[in-house]
């Protein structure tokens, strides 16, 4: 069989080769006998199958390790992201427990002004961030409720920067000043 025969063959029965085995009377076709496919047609339906086989056997071997590669730097740069936001965070929130006794220093404030950014990827910070500059700013949280709402915030900060869930707000509260040592 030549090529031309073969192209008009599969160019009006391709639906034939590869969905049923039903006898193509109208082409006189070769390849099936009365509803199963003859040797030929098999020979040539596992030609074709090997060959695209093949093709994508040559297609993986050409362009695999450059996908891999891709790939491999893909995740790289992901993991080096997600440790520099891990780093900022836990900046911000050691810079918090250092300063937490006096929350108003200079140090503290510019903290506070970083956490917003630092943990811009956590609503639950951001929300207990937020009720803690409303209630400091509109006077509603003094002395003992606004250490309480900071220790609420110093915890669901550390549960961000992967410390142990296991912390107290005792644990974080507690803070050691220079007479007691």
């Amino acid at each position: 069989m030549d090529f031309a025969s073969l192209a008009n063959y599969f160019s009006g029965s391709i639906s034939i080769v590869f969905n049923g085995l039903a006898w193509d009377r109208n082409m006189g076709n070769p390849f099936f006998w009365e509803g199963t496919m003859s040797p030929q047609g098999l020979q040539t339906t596992a030609a074709i199958a090997s060959a695209i086989a093949a093709m994508f056997s040559v297609i993986a071997t050409l362009w695999g390790p450059l996908w891999a590669a891709n790939l491999s730097e893909k995740l790289r740069a992901r993991s080096e992201q997600e440790h520099a936001r891990l780093s900022s965070k836990r900046a911000v929130f050691n810079i918090l427990m250092q300063e937490r006794a006096k929350i108003g220093s200079r140090e503290a404030n510019r903290a506070l002004n970083l956490a917003v950014v630092a943990f811009s990827d956590s609503k639950t910070v951001r929300d207990k961030l937020g009720a803690f500059y409303r209630g400091i700013h509109t006077g509603m949280l003094t002395g003992h409720k606004a250490n309480e709402a900071l220790i609420d915030l110093l915890k669901s900060m550390a549960v961000e920067v992967r410390l142990p869930s296991e912390l107290t707000a005792d644990e974080i509260s507690n803070v050691f000043g220079s007479t007691e040592l």
